[in-house]
């Protein structure tokens, strides 16, 4: 499996040959040495256990869940949301070990531009909440479209720059119409007159 051995030439001794190990798929291994040799005609045999803990490295990105088919996260919002309403909600998980190398926290994009300033994301939920006071209105805007950025608290074992790892993934929010005011007519019945042709 993940590990192998080589005797040396001296006969007695041997180096253990490590594979590629991952500490997200395994955390630690448990070995069974085992020596034996002849005394006389007696084989004497001694075992000895080797736990190997693996030391995390910080070589996994966030990834997104909770998407729908599309690969999107269904958003919608209107004239009557009101501020700081919850809007939806990203949820990003990193496989790598326990501690800083999976400790996922979220914001917008830098490039995310004014669209993002009617939201605000909680930065350790992932919750997207109402930040217009004055209601979302469809003539105004059909839709938002906001980058969101998920990164882990650790430097990353993928980058040489010190910056952790991060993914983002587009949340489109559509506008739809106030449900407030339904359409209607002003008068009970209309009548029309038209010429034949």
């Amino acid at each position: 499996g993940d590990f192998t051995y080589e005797m040396r030439a001296d006969g007695v001794s041997m180096d253990l040959i490590v594979g590629r190990l991952d500490y997200g798929k395994t955390p630690e291994y448990s070995l069974r040495l085992s020596v034996s040799y002849l005394s006389g005609a007696t084989e004497v045999i001694t075992d000895a256990r080797l736990k190997v803990r693996i030391i995390d490295v910080n070589d996994r990105k966030p990834e997104f869940e909770g998407l729908d088919a599309s690969g999107k996260y269904p958003a919608a919002v209107s004239g009557e949301t009101t501020l700081n309403e919850e809007v939806v909600k990203v949820t990003a998980v990193d496989l790598d070990g326990p501690g800083p190398n999976s400790e996922v926290t979220y914001s917008f994009s830098e490039d995310c531009g004014v669209q993002c300033d009617d939201f605000l994301i909680n930065s350790v939920t992932g919750v997207i909440t109402a930040n217009k006071p004055d209601g979302y209105k469809r003539e105004d805007l059909p839709f938002y479209t906001l980058t969101v950025v998920a990164q882990d608290g650790a430097p990353s074992a993928l980058r040489s720059d010190g910056l952790p790892n991060k993914s983002t993934q587009q949340v489109t929010i559509q506008v739809i119409g106030s449900t407030q005011e339904p359409p209607f007519f002003e008068e009970e019945q209309y009548t029309a007159t038209i010429p034949e042709a």
